[in-house]
């Protein structure tokens, strides 16, 4: 058993849930290691100690967890073996290599480290020096090669297959409107590969810009594919981007795609009534 004095830290409240409590004790049990306070209460979520090692503890079990973790939309990385939030570190699993921010959170897109940008796909891996690997810049009239509208529509009909698969309703080619926002998505995905745009804001504010009301819309997005097959092998083999697609919500689908240096670069966009 060790004991701890656990902080809070502003960084992380900023965007997790955390504890800020006084002195508890480590208790190893059968599933694994867990925390109690003062008062003999498991504590779950993330915990600090005096040493500003973070640690999660499992929102139901309070077990603390190891491995990768999601939170937010973001992924972390905790040592396998004495479960320490990792940070500002290069990691290497099967041969890809990952990189994890100050803040621990796993980089992706473009990411200036040691005075180097660098570039990581959606899922995290690297891909290279910026420079290496910056992508083409896209048309300033947004247009698509006919090639390129085939293979959006390739992507729409997997879509369906998937849903027709799990029971649900296929969704509709996009309106006009919906279309120009998934081609603007990708033409800025160029500039910064990211759900954020380059202005700072959401994805979503594409869709008021074209004149889109809903309350139910979902972005899925990636980097290097060069095939169709890629990008949703990519996509269904992701939960957040799976479920996107299996949203039974949703009822129209825009997609739009630009060449890269490396692939493609993919944008799609689903709504919802």
């Amino acid at each position: 058993m060790k004991k701890i004095m656990l902080t809070l830290c502003l960084f992380m409240a900023s965007s997790l849930s955390v504890h800020a409590f006084s002195e508890g004790s480590w208790v190893k049990e059968e599933a694994g290691w867990a925390y109690y306070n003062v008062e003999n209460m498991r504590l779950s979520g993330w915990i600090q100690d005096q040493y500003q090692c973070w640690y999660m503890l499992d929102y139901d079990s309070g077990i603390m967890k190891t491995g990768w973790v999601a939170e937010n939309r973001d992924w972390y990385y905790l040592n396998p073996d004495n479960g320490i939030m990792q940070d500002s570190k290069w990691i290497t699993e099967n041969g890809t290599s990952y990189y994890l921010l100050p803040n621990g959170k796993m980089a992706v897109g473009l990411v200036e480290i040691d005075g180097v940008s660098h570039l990581f796909a959606e899922n995290g891996s690297y891909l290279g020096e910026a420079s290496q690997n910056e992508p083409l810049p896209p048309d300033s009239d947004l247009s698509e090669s006919s090639y390129e509208r085939s293979m959006a529509e390739q992507v729409i009909d997997q879509v369906n297959e998937y849903r027709a698969e799990a029971g649900l309703k296929a969704l509709s080619n996009a309106s006009a409107a919906l279309q120009n926002a998934a081609d603007i998505r990708v033409n800025e995905l160029a500039a910064d590969f990211s759900h954020e745009r380059p202005d700072g804001s959401y994805f979503a504010t594409v869709l008021d810009e074209v004149g889109i009301d809903t309350y139910y819309y979902a972005e899925n997005i990636a980097f290097e594919y060069q095939s169709v097959d890629e990008a949703m092998d990519f996509w269904m083999h992701s939960e957040s981007h799976r479920i996107n697609i299996l949203n039974e919500s949703f009822n129209e689908i825009a997609v739009s795609l630009i060449p890269s240096s490396t692939g493609y670069l993919w944008a799609m966009i689903c709504i919802g009534e």
